[in-house]
């Protein structure tokens, strides 16, 4: 440090900086340390990484699950590691088209489940039934 002195091994600061206490780290020593987590869990469960590779190369799974895990956080009902096995046991079963489908709806409507059933099961690609296609009925 430029302007300071030694005298039997003590420093004296002639700048205006203050020194930290003894025991204390610099700013040296406080950059080498490693960093530290953040307060944030982590997320190693909401990744691609856990799905089969076809679904790993599906550019449109990957970005529905990422939307899917961004709402869950968003509402502050973020998936825990238990959750994101179970779903993904879930949507690999379903098939990569009904999986990516499933998780379009989830995001889409906010839910925190990932239904793949319904949106296999579902008439008319996933849209509700409005009664159209049935007769009408007879008047008495």
């Amino acid at each position: 440090m430029a302007g300071d002195k030694t005298i039997r091994d003590k420093t004296i600061n002639d700048s205006k900086t203050p020194l930290p206490p003894e025991g204390e780290p610099t700013g040296e020593e406080i950059s080498k340390k490693s960093p530290k987590a953040s307060k944030g869990k982590s997320r190693d469960h909401e990744g691609p990484h856990l799905y089969p590779p076809e679904f790993q190369a599906d550019m449109a799974f990957c970005e529905a699950l990422a939307d899917y895990y961004r709402g869950r956080r968003e509402k502050r009902s973020p998936a825990t590691p238990t959750a994101a096995e179970l779903i993904s046991k879930r949507l690999i079963a379903a098939g990569l088209d009904t999986a990516t489908k499933a998780l379009q709806t989830s995001a889409a409507n906010g839910w925190t489940g990932v239904f793949p059933e319904k949106v296999a099961t579902a008439p008319h690609g996933g849209k509700p039934q409005t009664g159209a296609d049935e007769p009408p009925l007879a008047l008495w």
